[in-house]
């Protein structure tokens, strides 16, 4: 999937990598950064506009930022991604909804696509599908999956 090996790029070329989510996105996001540091990866989840200054200082070079948000639509990671953007940071969207505004805003885009079911927000399966995809890219850094190419590290 060439939306992932971009991703993949992305987050390999990063210096740090900042994700940030809301509500149970949050959650993900702070699994997600556990894996990138078990990877060698430093990373760290924005939870508030404050952080989300903080990191957005840094140089666009040495930072990516990586917004989750299963409608695409949650507004503290859409305006993050839309002021990382600004400043030249590459962003990487993880969402249910690929016509999103968070979708339209990122560099790369990594649809979840999972079928919405009756109990709404409160449904574990959006959250699978959004782990099922940062495994996925997790899998492309490392190179374990037969027939991946590994990112190589730069020296």
């Amino acid at each position: 999937m060439r939306s992932l090996d971009q991703a993949a790029a992305l987050t390999w070329a990063a210096q740090r990598i900042v994700l940030v989510g809301e509500g149970a996105s949050s959650g993900i996001a702070v699994v997600a950064m556990d894996i990138l540091f078990t990877l060698g990866r430093p990373a760290a989840v924005i939870e508030n506009e404050r952080t989300g200054a903080y990191f957005l200082t840094s140089n666009p070079r040495d930072l990516m930022l990586l917004a989750i948000s299963h409608s695409g639509e949650t507004q503290f990671p859409t305006r993050t991604v839309r002021e990382a953007r600004e400043r030249g940071f590459k962003t990487i969207a993880l969402t249910n909804e690929p016509a999103s505004e968070l979708a339209r805003l990122a560099h790369v885009v990594l649809p979840t696509q999972v079928v919405e079911s009756a109990r709404g927000r409160y449904a574990i399966a959006p959250r699978i599908c959004q782990l099922a995809v940062l495994d996925q890219l997790f899998d492309r850094l490392t190179g374990a999956r037969s027939g991946a190419q590994a990112v190589t590290r730069r020296e």
